[in-house]
């Protein structure tokens, strides 16, 4: 059985005895970038996940639909791992739509960003979240009429135009988004597809 395998089965065993036996860490799928370490992120098993990043499987590696380690995890115990063993990733991403803006940003390492955003309707709204792991460092702001110090958890504004998201030495992961109900009420699809949970 193949290390890749091993890791989805989360065959802490199988994982250990493979390496042994000479199996690389850091071999990939060639059509996918797939990794032994992806698999045991993806699936949760930690304990497999930290055999491979002890025998030296990067903790940054990135699949070549672009997912990593860190965003295919739901596990806070592969986190914690991910940090441990040195993952440093920091990804910033704009969302847009009929009615909605959005930024989320995961910053491992600390990092610096200005997002501004406003969206026309009747029906605003504002929501920022900010995720437990990683841990908060530095500033995390949210300008909404008023500046607010971001605290882990989340919070929710209505009839707000704009809003900014100012990160100063941050390292964390926060997710922000503008919208107007009554404009996404109106795009095709449930308003649960416009207005996903946040992970």
């Amino acid at each position: 059985m193949d290390l890749t395998a091993l890791a989805w089965a989360g065959d802490a065993e199988g994982t250990a005895a493979a390496l042994k036996a000479g199996a690389d860490p850091l071999e990939q799928c060639p059509y996918t970038g797939m990794t032994a370490l992806l698999a045991a992120c993806e699936a949760g098993h930690a304990p497999v996940a930290e055999l491979l990043l002890r025998a030296g499987a990067d903790p940054n590696h990135q699949h070549r639909d672009g997912y990593d380690c860190w965003g295919s995890t739901k596990s806070d115990a592969v986190k914690h791992l991910l940090l441990r063993f040195g993952c440093t990733l920091t990804r910033e991403a704009n969302e847009e739509a009929r009615g909605k803006r959005g930024r989320h940003v995961l910053a491992l390492t600390p990092h610096d960003s200005t997002w501004t955003a406003t969206v026309p309707g009747r029906s605003l709204e504002v929501e920022a979240k900010l995720a437990t792991l990683p841990p908060k460092a530095g500033s995390a702001r949210l300008v909404v009429g008023e500046s607010v110090e971001l605290d882990v958890g989340a919070v929710h504004y209505r009839d707000q135009s704009e809003v900014s998201l100012v990160l100063s030495g941050f390292v964390g992961e926060v997710w922000v988004r503008i919208y107007d109900r009554e404009t996404l009420a109106h795009n095709a699809g449930p308003l649960s597809f416009w207005l996903p949970p946040w992970d």
